[in-house]
Formats: C-alpha cells, structure tokens, sequence
C-alpha cells in the first residue's frame, strides 16, 4: 500500500506539473478532480480495512481525505511553485494559484452534484432494461451518504 501510494502520488504531481506548465486553471482543475475522485478510492481502501464499528471507519475515512486533500492542496502546489515567485501576486505565484484551486474545487464539486452522471446513467439506461420492478427499483436508490 505504501509502494502504491508512493506512486500515485508522483503520478499526480506529473500530471499537475504538466498541468501547470500551460497555466495555473489547468493544474487547480486538475487538483480539484484529484480532490474530487479520491473519496471513492478511499471508500474502497477501508472496504478491505477491519473496524469494530461505523464511527471508527467514518473516522478512517476522513483521515485519509483529509490528508489527501492537505497534500494535494497545499504541498503539490507548494512544490510545483517556484520559490522565487511564491510570494508574488502574478499569475504563477503560490496565493493566486491557491485562490485558482479554491475556485476550481467550488465549481466541480457543485456541477458534478448537480449533474449526478452514475443516478442519471443508472435512472435512464439501466433501470429501464431489468427484467422486472423490483430489480428497477434498485436502480433507483440514492447515493450512499459519508459523514466523512
């Protein structure tokens, strides 16, 4: 699990460098969809994890993204910014690049929300194919709901 941490992380900060290269948007956009993607990975990490109760996995789960988004967040973009230009309010520097992430992160979070692709895939597509009501029905059911 380390190993396949280790490298997924330098995958993100690749991706994110690149990113950054063309413009400060693309590489907060990319943040921002890391930020957003990682939960269900993270979902399916305690998956195989032992907990004695709900409130000890919910705990779990929030450490872990809470500490990706920290990571992601501020120290991917602490690195992928130059030193000299941290501090300054061009378009390459630290604040307005974290500004930029904010931004980002307000936007894909809410339009992916209320876009909900899976519940219109699952309400549009599959439910009419099941073969009878009760297994339309379960196309039906909401997202499961994460205190974390």
């Amino acid at each position: 699990a380390t190993i396949a941490s280790i490298v997924a992380i330098t995958f993100i900060v690749a991706i994110v460098t690149t990113c950054h290269g063309y413009s400060v948007i693309y590489s907060s956009f990319a943040i921002a969809g890391f930020n957003t993607a990682f939960p269900m990975f993270a979902g399916a990490m305690i998956s195989w994890e032992a907990h004695s109760s709900e409130g000890s996995k919910e705990a779990s789960l929030y450490a872990k993204i809470a500490v990706f988004r920290w990571v992601n967040t501020a120290i991917i973009m602490s690195i992928i910014t130059p030193f000299t230009s941290s501090l300054s309010l061009g378009s390459n520097g630290l604040i307005p690049g974290i500004c930029a992430i904010f931004f980002a992160d307000i936007i894909t979070t809410n339009l992916l929300q209320i876009a909900d692709p899976v519940g219109n895939i699952k309400k549009h597509f599959l439910a009419p194919r099941k073969a009878n009501q009760n297994l339309m029905d379960t196309q039906f059911e909401g997202k499961p709901y994460d205190l974390a």
